[in-house]
C-alpha cells in the first residue's frame, strides 16, 4: 500500500495470496486483482461491495467504521480484514498476513543490499507519477486548464500535465536493483506494451523471486538472522520474528 504522503494510502496496491505447502515444500503466488468487486462486511455482519483492495484500508479505519468486528479493528484490523475477504474469494484460509507501504519495501531491499531481478521484458512507461508533483500545473495557464477540463476526464486529463511523470525505462534481463528502482518496476502501470495488472504480476512476481534468491544467499553466509529483525521492522504483520524463522527452517534451500 501507498503509505503516508500518496492518495488513498491504505489502499492495497498489490494483493498476493502466498499459498505454503509443507508436505511437498512447494510455494504458490497467486495474484489478487484489486478491482475484484467483492461483499466486505464493513458494519459487523453487514456487507457492501467494494473493490477488494479497500478492505485492508476498511480494517485500519476504525473512525469511518467503527462497528466492525473486534478482529477487524486496531492495529492489525487491516490484515485481518484483507485475510477474510481474500478466503473467502478463493477458497483458502488465509492464516497469516504481511503487509508493506512503499517507503518500508525500499528500506527492505536497501538492508539486503539490492536484489537481483530478472525482468520479463523490455518495456518504456512515460507516465510515471513523481511524489510531491500530483497537483503541478506544469506552467500551463488557467484558460488552458479549464479547456483540458471540459475536453478530458480520468487520466487523459492526468496526461496533459507531463511534468507530473518521469519516463521510466526497463531492459529485458537481469539486473541489480536498489529500493527506489525496485519499487519503480512493479508498480508501473502505464506502458503501451507492458502495462495492465497481469504485467504487473508477473514483474512482482520477478521481484519477489529476486528477494528469495537473496535471502537464501544471505543465509548460505551466515548473515540473515542479524538483518531479519531490520527487515521486519518495516512490515505489519501477525508473525512473529521467531515464527518467521521456524517457517523458513522447514523450507529446504
Amino acid at each position: 500500500y501507498g503509505g503516508p504522503g500518496h492518495e488513498g494510502g491504505t489502499l492495497s496496491d498489490t494483493l498476493i495470496l502466498v499459498y505454503i505447502n509443507l508436505e511437498t515444500k512447494r510455494i504458490a503466488l497467486i495474484s489478487i486483482p484489486r478491482d475484484l468487486w467483492v461483499p466486505i462486511p464493513y458494519d459487523w455482519d453487514n456487507t457492501a461491495f467494494y473493490k477488494i483492495n479497500m478492505a485492508y484500508a476498511m480494517g485500519l479505519d476504525d473512525l469511518r467504521y467503527p462497528n466492525k468486528k473486534p478482529e477487524f479493528r486496531g492495529e492489525a484490523g487491516g490484515g485481518n480484514l484483507a485475510k477474510s475477504v481474500v478466503g473467502k474469494v478463493t477458497g483458502i484460509t488465509a492464516q497469516n498476513f504481511i503487509s508493506v507501504n512503499f517507503e518500508g519495501l525500499i528500506k527492505i531491499i536497501d538492508i539486503l543490499g539490492g536484489v537481483e531481478v530478472d525482468v520479463p521484458k523490455t518495456f518504456n512507461d512515460y507516465f510515471y507519477p513523481v511524489k510531491g508533483k500530483e497537483n503541478e500545473t506544469c506552467g500551463i495557464s488557467a484558460s488552458k486548464i479549464v479547456e483540458f477540463h471540459a475536453k478530458y476526464s480520468g487520466f487523459e486529463l492526468e496526461k496533459q500535465f507531463i511534468c507530473r511523470y518521469e519516463h521510466l525505462h526497463f531492459d529485458q534481463g537481469k539486473q541489480t536493483m536498489g529500493g527506489d528502482l525496485a519499487l519503480k518496476l512493479v508498480r508501473s502501470r502505464h506502458s503501451d506494451t507492458y502495462g495492465g495488472d497481469f504485467a504487473r504480476s508477473e514483474r512482482q512476481y520477478a521481484l519477489l523471486l529476486g528477494i528469495k534468491d537473496k535471502i537464501i544467499s544471505l543465509e548460505g553466509a551466515g548473515k540473515l538472522n542479524s538483518i531479519l529483525d531490520k527487515v521486519t521492522q518495516n512490515v505489519r504483520t501477525d508473525l512473529a520474528s521467531p515464527e518467521i524463522k521456524k517457517l523458513l527452517s522447514m523450507l529446504p534451500d
